[in-house]
């Protein structure tokens, strides 16, 4: 809308190739410091002419084929070509080119005109096919069936920040209201399995784990850990449930200390948690480091020698080295490239499944939480609006508001006709005092005064009575709309 008001060009940068495809007219991809490939998004996203580009594609998620079956991700071996390093005469991704040949070591490609205002460095662009990178392979599933036995149970959690504040100190009407985090939350976490909790920026996905960990106490509700009830500040509570809840943060920076060597990070957690040894820790230590795609030598080196891939390698690692039951990962994969994020997503699943490591999966990506998750949580302005199996949720019927942010996630495909829901109105303060149900300024399909001052009912969905609805609209006649529309828009 702006490109078009004001005639203005626009330099889009993000590692969101969705968002790419439906933003731009024009792509560049760039590789260890060089464009390696240029064409107009349709030409690229359609017939891309590098193995990296066509890599990169292969690295997003999904949607489940029709048989349920869900696709493993792909993924590029090795790392970026190190900025350390003389680039010599030779192509930068030869070492991770499934197609390399002898010429692409002994001399570098320029950017070759392969027609139709497409370019690209690569010697046998015409030869880049999308089986390049093997075929595509049935995700191997962990144990996903809804009746293991439960590791986390949260019940009516909520969490307030500030107090109420009178006009004139101790005295006169209450003019400033605390801000209402999270009210009423309740979710359960099997062995094994992953929730993803999903919704928009300010909806209460991080304190709810914060919360979950104990860096932020609740005001109210109960967490329990198996058989035990969690004490609200994490100092509370016992050295054996300090070590079965982990926390992955969204910024791997701000989680390692720059003074410090990676080592630092994994040794703590075995020695405080493991109670290892200095000999077997490090022994330990390098196996988790070889776990998550990273050699003995990468214990060494300060975080600020790694890239971002690397360093959530590392958070993973140190996380996986108290052998938690329970890992909360807040947008652990947000700030990587896709090719990154194939890798450790990948790696989150591999350790489920060999280890029956349950987590928390917390995500803007809708494709991503698809991916990873066996059970979802839908939040809107701090309140639980849909939870129930990710097959259920992501599919019709839902509830008003996880159909708005599936019209509106980006797919990787610019022919795909975008069908965002245009929500009126701006996101609550979360200030505000809800008397009936929380979306109902904003809801599309809003009935009239029944959802402003009434609390909607908990329905269950046609599938599962583990899907819960909150919404005064039957489930039936939610079914029915979305799925008229979703025909109307395909």
């Amino acid at each position: 809308d702006l490109k078009q008001r004001v005639n203005a060009g626009i330099l889009y940068v993000s590692h969101n190739l969705g968002v790419i495809a439906r933003v731009a007219d024009r792509v560049v991809v760039m590789y260890s410091g060089q464009t390696i490939e240029q064409a107009p998004v349709g030409a690229l996203f359609k017939n891309p002419k590098h193995p990296y580009t066509t890599g990169l594609l292969s690295c997003v998620p999904t949607p489940p084929a029709e048989n349920g079956a869900v696709a493993r991700l792909s993924s590029i071996p090795g790392s970026v070509y190190s900025a350390g390093k003389q680039a010599g005469e030779a192509c930068l991704f030869a070492p991770r080119c499934p197609m390399a040949r002898d010429s692409c070591w002994s001399e570098a490609p320029g950017m070759i005109d392969a027609g139709g205002g497409h370019w690209s460095r690569c010697f046998f662009w015409s030869d880049v096919r999308s089986e390049i990178w093997g075929e595509t392979v049935p995700r191997v599933e962990s144990r996903r069936n809804g009746d293991t036995e439960l590791v986390l149970a949260a019940k009516s959690l909520r969490r307030f920040y500030g107090r109420w504040q009178r006009k004139y100190l101790f005295f006169g009407p209450r003019v400033r209201t605390p801000v209402r985090a999270v009210t009423d939350v309740d979710f359960e976490v099997g062995a094994a399995r992953t929730l993803g909790i999903v919704g928009e920026s300010g909806c209460g996905k991080t304190t709810v784990a914060r919360v979950v960990v104990g860096l932020v106490p609740q005001d109210r509700g109960e967490i329990r850990l198996r058989d035990e009830e969690l004490a609200r500040r994490v100092g509370d509570r016992t050295r054996g449930q300090r070590a079965a809840l982990r926390m992955v943060f969204q910024n791997p920076t701000a989680s390692l200390n720059p003074r410090l060597p990676t080592r630092h990070a994994i040794l703590r957690s075995l020695r405080k948690f493991a109670r290892l040894g200095r000999h077997d820790s490090l022994e330990r230590a390098v196996a988790l480091m070889q776990a998550v795609g990273l050699g003995p030598a990468y214990l060494d080196r300060h975080p600020g020698e790694l890239s971002g891939g690397e360093q959530q390698r590392v958070a993973l690692a140190s996380a996986f080295a108290a052998n938690p039951a329970l890992i909360v990962a807040d947008e652990t994969v947000s700030a990587l490239d896709v090719s990154v994020q194939a890798q450790v997503l990948n790696l989150l699943g591999e350790h489920q499944r060999e280890n029956g490591t349950s987590y928390i999966f917390i995500s803007h990506d809708l494709g991503v939480v698809r991916y990873v998750s066996d059970d979802i949580l839908v939040l809107y302005a701090g309140h639980v609006v849909e939870s129930g199996p990710a097959e259920c949720v992501l599919s019709a019927p839902s509830h008003p508001y996880t159909e708005t942010l599936l019209s509106a996630a980006p797919v990787p495909d610019p022919d795909a006709a975008p069908n965002p829901i245009r929500l009126p109105g701006a996101v609550p303060t979360l200030r505000e005092r809800f008397r009936g149900c929380s979306f109902a300024g904003r809801c599309p399909r809003k009935l009239g005064p029944i959802c402003d001052d009434t609390p909607p009912p908990t329905r269950p969905g046609p599938d599962s009575s583990r899907h819960l609805i909150c919404c005064h609209i039957s489930v039936d006649e939610l079914e029915s709309m979305q799925r008229e529309k979703s025909a109307v828009g395909s």
